[in-house]
């Protein structure tokens, strides 16, 4: 343990809240209002001198296992400034600020922390990316008759034409995958949240002049927790677009498949 004080994202630290920016909605399950550590629905909670005593350090020392570490933990900063729990599914769990983020951050960022710790997000949980779908098989259509000579050489030219069209090709774009990044704020725009086309953290990017008052580090986990809630609720799943290649082999498959249909018509040679 580096002797790090941290804040969760339900409690507060010693710091007023920032004047010139409107709170985000309050989020209702993450509002206990029996809970004194937690700020009002009409207010901001000051903290009592008997909670910076027992807030001094929210780290219990096993967070710092790196020898012995798993998501479950947590994706860390290397400065220790900052900790995010994620799933699999890019779902944000629990966001954890230190109450010394700008100590820890003095030769660095909130941008360049939340940064790194989503690079190693992507890299743990979108390692294979996605794998491109084929576009669904055309529906086999026997020739007319029963299958002989006649359909086979019917067959060798559709298969011809289709290997010279796929020949002709040269470079062309291959199957690939259409989407948008998306972006949502919070706290009036102090804060913006990217997400990739299949909704991965990409970045956060903070308001200089918001940083600079006086704000608090659950200002800032609630920040990073509502922008990014908005931006998974805005975005739209990609869509595949196919590539002539891909559809031509699909082609070149449905002609063989054509031909073994039609021996459900008897067989004439």
């Amino acid at each position: 343990m580096d002797g790090s004080i941290w804040h969760f994202d339900d409690v507060d630290d010693e710091f007023l809240a920032a004047p010139n920016y409107p709170q985000p909605e309050p989020e209702h399950d993450d509002h206990d209002p029996l809970d004194p550590t937690q700020p009002m629905l009409g207010g901001h909670h000051t903290p009592t001198h008997q909670e910076h005593d027992t807030n001094d350090d929210e780290d219990t020392g096993d967070d710092e296992d790196t020898e012995h570490w798993s998501p479950d933990k947590g994706f860390p900063d290397p400065t220790g400034a900052v900790r995010v729990w994620m799933t699999p599914t890019f779902d944000l769990q629990r966001v954890r600020v230190s109450l010394n983020w700008r100590h820890k951050l003095t030769h660095s960022s909130l941008d360049e922390a939340f940064g790194i710790i989503f690079m190693a997000i992507n890299a743990i949980y979108h390692q294979g990316g996605h794998r491109l779908p084929s576009p669904d098989p055309l529906p086999a259509e026997p020739y007319p008759g029963p299958f002989g000579w006649h359909t086979l050489q019917l067959a060798d030219r559709e298969h011809a034409k289709v290997d010279a069209e796929l020949t002709a090709l040269g470079d062309t774009e291959p199957t690939t995958w259409i989407g948008h990044h998306t972006t949502a704020t919070a706290y009036d725009n102090a804060l913006t949240i990217t997400l990739g086309i299949f909704g991965q953290p990409i970045s956060a990017t903070f308001d200089p002049q918001w940083l600079a008052t006086n704000i608090r580090s659950s200002d800032i986990t609630k920040a990073v927790k509502t922008a990014y809630k908005r931006a998974r609720t805005k975005h739209t799943p990609p869509t595949v677009t196919f590539g002539k290649r891909e559809l031509l082999t699909r082609k070149h498959d449905q002609i063989t498949r054509n031909l073994l249909a039609t021996f459900r018509h008897g067989i004439e040679l």
